[in-house]
């Protein structure tokens, strides 16, 4: 199919509107023999149904448009917009677009490899896409055993604390401890064993 010839423009008649193809068959008429090429046709048909404002809208929607979920779908909905477009802005303009929306990270990796071209920004941002972690990981989910085991401890050591309080003494009279476990009973005892002792060697 040549670039120069009517062919395509042609084939792609039938998926125009009942609007377009009126205004198809009057600008083929008006053209009498000459070849509609392609470009022409896009030319034609944007000038007759675009709205004035077009180009404006177009750059509202790249600027407005935010990233997603995933680096590649961003970068196709750029493009695509930016195909919408009569004239292609200049490079810096396009990398301006593409950058303003990205996260901060990337958006200071890509101008600290200065990219020329949009294409290469889109390269950068890639890269730094990819070489980051797919997602940060949930210590919960991760170290489940962990905190079951500190859980467990937590609630032995609370257990402990909770029985030495309820602990009572009857022979000093004093909590935390029982009689089997009392210094004062075991002190009172030890010198009362030395007391005969002491008492032959008087």
């Amino acid at each position: 199919m040549h670039e120069d010839s009517s062919e395509f423009t042609d084939m792609i008649f039938g998926s125009l509107g009942v609007d377009a193809q009126s205004w198809f068959r009057e600008f083929k008429l008006s053209m009498d023999s000459r070849p509609i090429t392609w470009q022409l046709f896009k030319e034609r048909i944007r000038a007759r149904f675009r709205d004035k404002d077009h180009k404006f809208k177009t750059l509202t929607k790249l600027y407005e448009l935010k990233p997603g979920k995933s680096q590649q779908e961003y970068t196709s909905s750029f493009l695509n917009l930016l195909s919408q477009l009569d004239t292609e802005p200049p490079e810096i303009v396009k990398r301006w677009f593409y950058q303003q929306p990205l996260r901060a990270e990337t958006s200071a990796y890509i101008s600290q490899n200065i990219p020329q071209t949009l294409e290469h920004a889109i390269e950068l941002a890639q890269r730094f896409k990819d070489a980051k972690p797919s997602a940060v990981k949930n210590p919960a989910k991760e170290h489940p055993k962990q905190q079951q085991q500190g859980s467990t401890a937590n609630k032995s050591q609370t257990g402990n604390r909770t029985s030495e309080s309820n602990k009572f003494c009857d022979y000093c009279k004093r909590r935390n401890h029982t009689e089997s476990e009392c210094r004062t009973k075991a002190r009172a005892e030890a010198k009362a064993g030395d007391s005969p002792k002491n008492g032959k060697a008087r």
